[in-house]
């Protein structure tokens, strides 16, 4: 029985169809990689903006709070004195901030009279000292962390972030109206905060986006989300 090889045509044609799977198989690992990646850094951007709006959102809820404290011997009780908070002694106020000029990361602070029997923490979860009257925080970007200064150091509480932008809402009447600085700090009565995330990762697949504000980012291979939140404050000025 006569045995015959794999003539120069049909190698040729088999070595070709080969070099296709192998073609497919390297683009189809490339895509996977690619997707996994932007999958891993949409995965981080979440979980960084949800621990950072989780502590934002602790000391906007807590701001302008103040302790009960008995009134002699009456059985009544009455809001503790000394608070000082953000504004001026005879008018303090439980917010403030800095709006940046030009698109740059606004700069936002929160303060509550601190109540030492129920051991109030500063947003990076600090005991402050029983001396400490006020508890403030002051959250800004710097580096590309989310940075708060609490009563007595600073540390980052997420990574990756280009931009803060914080808008406030201001009572007039029945209407709300928001500004990225108020008329009056006494009358805001929500505030929303938005968040600019950036990827680690390099090398992506990416389109231009937008900010905060809405202005253009281009695109550099770096995957990119924005996050709002509105928080509602609580402890309204009388």
């Amino acid at each position: 029985m006569h045995q015959r090889g794999l003539s120069l045509i049909e190698l040729l044609v088999g070595m070709a169809i080969g070099l296709l799977v192998a073609l497919a198989a390297t683009s189809s690992l490339v895509f996977t990689r690619l997707s996994a990646a932007t999958a891993e850094d949409t995965w981080r951007m979440q979980q960084e903006s949800t621990l950072a709006f989780r502590v934002i959102g602790a000391q906007l809820r807590q701001a302008g709070a103040r302790p009960l404290v008995a009134a002699g011997t009456s059985g009544n009780v009455e809001f503790a004195l000394g608070y000082s908070g953000l504004g001026t002694a005879g008018s303090p106020t439980s917010l403030s901030g800095t709006n940046g000029a030009s698109n740059t990361p606004d700069v936002l602070q929160t303060s509550l009279q601190n109540d030492v029997p129920t051991e109030t923490r500063d947003c990076l979860g600090l005991l402050p000292t029983a001396s400490t009257t006020d508890i403030r925080a002051a959250f800004s970007i710097s580096n590309g962390d989310l940075m708060c200064a609490g009563s007595s150091t600073s540390a980052a509480l997420a990574s990756g972030v280009e931009d803060m932008q914080v808008w406030y809402a201001e009572r007039n009447g029945n209407l709300l109206q928001y500004r990225n600085s108020p008329l009056n700090w006494a009358t805001v009565t929500a505030v929303m905060v938005c968040l600019r995330m950036v990827g680690d990762r390099q090398g992506q697949a990416t389109v231009a986006t937008t900010g905060c504000n809405g202005e253009a980012i281009p695109s550099d291979g770096r995957t990119r989300r924005t996050f709002v939140r509105l928080f509602q404050l609580r402890n309204l000025t009388p």
